[in-house]
């Protein structure tokens, strides 16, 4: 069953991927250098969300194709209304 719908005639919409989140203080970000490593609160194999403006859309998985990170679409969560 389809949650919501998502007007396919919008325009152009921005997708937003959302990998992880991580508390740290303000201090340990005035010291993060070049090269610094952030670790997210997800393992690197679970899945990400897919946003479509601000709306959940999907979730996928990280998958790299000829060097680029990509997301493939696992399950997505409302669909694309065509008017």
């Amino acid at each position: 069953m389809w949650k919501k719908d998502i007007d396919a005639d919008m325009g152009p919409a921005k997708l937003k991927i959302d990998l992880g989140r991580r508390w740290i203080c303000a201090q340990q970000i005035a010291n993060l250098k070049p090269g610094a490593i952030i670790e997210l609160d997800s393992p690197a194999d679970d899945s990400v969300d897919v946003f479509v403006g601000s709306r959940l859309w999907a979730k996928g998985s990280l998958v790299r194709v000829k060097g680029n990170l990509c997301v493939r679409v696992r399950d997505a969560s409302c669909r694309l209304s065509v008017v």
